[in-house]
């Protein structure tokens, strides 16, 4: 029997016990995706911090704005982040973000050089991925084999576990969660005709973890004197009847994409051929998620797609 993975906590109680069924796989590489202001640094200091708390070495790589001013947003939570940061367990280095104009090469011989100097951190967040320069081409490698290649070497550090910030919308998003271990989505929702908004965290995919998918959690952000604090999932939030609902949508997608099918092959058998790039974008809205390159080569198979061009067109969309 294969050994089970080790987990490690993602600082959220509520998701880890009732989504991730335990936590993260220990090494996996998770992309946190979503537009500014849902509250994705502030789930990543959670992170950090109760790493910190189990008296874990973590560190943080901010790329996107000078660290002093995270940290201040952050103490704004009423977290006690200096102990930590006094005491070596979280490690925020300055240099980064001056350092945000270099490559993902730049930041691959940055990063060992922490890892060589501190060879216990277990923790790693990058926040964010999405403002780190990426050409199109350098060296003969395309920008989906450079991100591919700064992932592969994170990877290298079987110990350690990484939040990789997103902004939502970013050009190489889609290559981004392709590659990921774990996909997790913060956004929020304006209720029709009044000004209520709801949280919601999501976790699309997680390699490595029995994980409840595709169902959407209600949570808000709270400071220290209200526990549970951080981002924290509401407590009028029932899992069973999340749960439920989710199942009950995915029955409708699925029929759904069945008709897309049977239309499609109709079409093929009378000579008329839809675009197979519009279908796997109109496949992707009805399941209101990613296709990865098996499933998206099976659903166009399916339409009846000669298997040489489908071949093709995955190489061309996923390579």
């Amino acid at each position: 029997m294969p050994a089970q993975r080790r987990m490690i906590s993602s600082g959220i109680r509520g998701l880890d016990v009732y989504v991730l069924r335990g936590g993260f796989p220990v090494g996996n590489i998770i992309a946190v995706v979503g537009e500014p202001g849902v509250g994705k640094t502030i789930f990543a200091f959670q992170f950090l911090i109760h790493g910190a708390e189990q008296g874990e070495r973590v560190l943080y790589l901010s790329t996107d704005e000078p660290p002093d001013r995270v940290l201040l947003n952050v103490r704004g939570l009423g977290w006690d982040i200096d102990k930590y940061i006094d005491s070596g367990l979280l490690l925020v280095p300055p240099e980064v973000y001056d350092r945000a104009s270099r490559s993902f090469d730049d930041y691959t011989i940055l990063f060992k050089g922490y890892m060589d100097r501190y060879p216990n951190i277990t923790r790693v967040v990058i926040d964010s991925i999405s403002t780190v320069p990426l050409p199109e081409q350098l060296e003969g490698r395309s920008s989906v084999e450079i991100l591919r290649d700064f992932l592969n070497f994170l990877r290298s550090y079987q110990d350690t576990t990484y939040l990789l910030i997103c902004r939502e919308g970013w050009k190489y998003e889609h290559a981004l969660l392709f590659e990921a271990d774990g996909v997790i989505r913060m956004y929020r929702e304006y209720q029709r005709g009044r000004m209520v908004v709801t949280h919601y965290i999501e976790v699309v995919k997680m390699r490595g973890a029995y994980a409840r998918t595709r169902i959407r959690v209600p949570y808000e952000i709270k400071p220290v004197t209200e526990p549970p604090y951080g981002v924290a999932i509401r407590a009028d939030w029932t899992a069973g009847e999340e749960e439920e609902a989710a199942l009950k949508r995915v029955g409708v997608e699925e029929r759904k994409l069945e008709l897309i099918k049977r239309i499609a092959k109709a079409r093929l058998s009378r000579g008329v051929k839809y675009n197979p790039r519009l279908l796997l974008k109109l496949a992707e809205r009805t399941l209101d998620q990613e296709l990865t390159a098996d499933l998206a080569k099976r659903f166009l198979v399916e339409c009846g797609y000669d298997a040489e061009e489908v071949e093709r067109i995955i190489q061309e969309l996923y390579s």
